[in-house]
């Protein structure tokens, strides 16, 4: 989210900032050509309408374009977000008053969310309640503290989550955030040691010191075209070009260094990373990535991947597609087929929530085996299975 001036009101080009009515009364338009609009009448006149939408901001509508107006009931929380209210707050406060910004930041502490831009706006209300008075420096800087460890634990939190999920990626990505932050936390090392369980810690003390002056790794075609478009020299898209392969060979040999149990999460972020370098202008590297690319995704399939979400039932599925060797991938779909059978026993010896879980899995295996063998036996024991773990699933509900 922009930060925005607090020594002025803001301003949004279709968005009036105003106060929210006590009322819960909702106004349903529907306009002549066929549109129904939700939200609220806050300013009326001769000629329009400037109506609070319910999707956020507000709206104006000629008299003229109403061709049904009435009035149901709403909760104001549906209506109003967060951002209104804090707009509301913001117009309320004396922009030169030290203690109402402290007050105000202390509120987007409360409330912020690592999405929603209040807790950067607390830290703005902190530093500028700082510089009105330094009196107050202290509990400024205190409350600034707890604002951003706040922050950092919501960050952390996600970390934690993408490790969890073997989403290598985007673990290193939340937990280099904290690292990179440059605020003192203990959320600052606990990132460290999320970073070295990913890569070891030799590994890891690399990834937080670089020593380049490269952009950061990204990891998807779009995101490589736009860094490339953006060095002015061919020597450094080269490097960076490099770096990125440098980055899908590291992942390659954490995959083959890895317990069995922990490969595919490694094996996941190189196909990642060699597949964002599968365009590129470098003849050369784009060889290389698209070759690599294939080997790890037959890595990948081989080390038995357990699709323990829908996101990784679609990867395994694009892979056995990308790849297209129907000997390959009969063998693969039989190991699917067990893990299958494996995973529906289980479910139907357990109880809820395990069962739920356990049947999920066993459906996303054989959803797996169904959409991509081209033996129609095989397919129909596999959709006979899917439906019998929809069974299970329909149960914990």
């Amino acid at each position: 989210m922009a930060k925005y001036p607090l020594n002025s009101i803001i301003v949004y080009t279709m968005i009036i900032v105003f106060l929210c009515p006590v009322s819960a009364s909702c106004d349903v338009f529907k306009l002549k050509d066929g549109t129904a609009v939700d939200g609220r009448i806050i300013k009326e006149t001769d000629v329009l309408y400037v109506v609070k939408v319910k999707t956020g901001g507000t709206a104006t509508f000629p008299k003229s374009w109403i061709k049904e107006l009435k009035k149901e009931t709403i909760p104001d929380e549906q209506l109003y977000t967060l951002q209104d209210t804090y707009n509301e707050k913001l117009l309320k406060i004396k922009q030169k008053d030290a203690g109402a910004h402290i007050d105000l930041a202390e509120w987007c502490v409360k409330n912020g969310t690592p999405d929603n831009g209040l807790l950067q706006l607390a830290q703005d209300h902190f530093i500028r309640a700082k510089e009105l008075d330094p009196r107050i420096d202290d509990r400024a800087s205190r409350e600034l503290r707890k604002s951003q460890d706040k922050q950092l634990g919501r960050q952390y939190r996600i970390a934690e989550i993408e490790l969890e999920n073997e989403d290598y990626i985007k673990a290193e990505q939340a937990a280099l955030a904290i690292v990179n932050s440059g605020i003192e936390s203990d959320y600052v090392r606990k990132s460290k040691d999320i970073l070295a369980k990913i890569w070891g810690s030799s590994k890891a003390a690399q990834i937080m010191s670089p020593k380049d002056e490269l952009p950061e790794t990204v990891y998807s075609k779009d995101e490589i075209t736009a860094v490339l478009s953006h060095l002015p020299e061919q020597d450094l898209k080269e490097a960076y070009i490099n770096k990125c392969l440098i980055k899908a060979k590291d992942y390659e040999e954490r995959a083959k260094e890895a317990p069995k149990d922990k490969k595919a999460g490694y094996y996941i972020a190189a196909i990642t990373c060699y597949g964002a370098l599968s365009d590129v202008d470098k003849a050369e590297a784009k060889g290389i990535a698209v070759s690599k690319n294939k080997e790890m995704m037959r890595a990948f399939l081989g080390a038995n991947p357990v699709p323990f979400s829908d996101s990784r039932r679609a990867l395994i599925t694009n892979c056995l597609i990308a790849l297209d060797d129907p000997v390959f991938s009969e063998e693969v779909l039989k190991g699917f087929s067990k893990l299958g059978d494996e995973y529906y026993k289980k479910a139907r010896k357990l109880k809820q929530p395990e069962k739920g879980e356990k049947a999920k899995i066993a459906y996303y295996s054989y959803f797996i085996v169904n959409e991509i063998s081209i033996d129609v036996k095989i397919k129909q024991i596999a959709f006979e299975n899917m439906v019998e773990c929809q069974r299970l699933e329909r149960a914990r509900k």
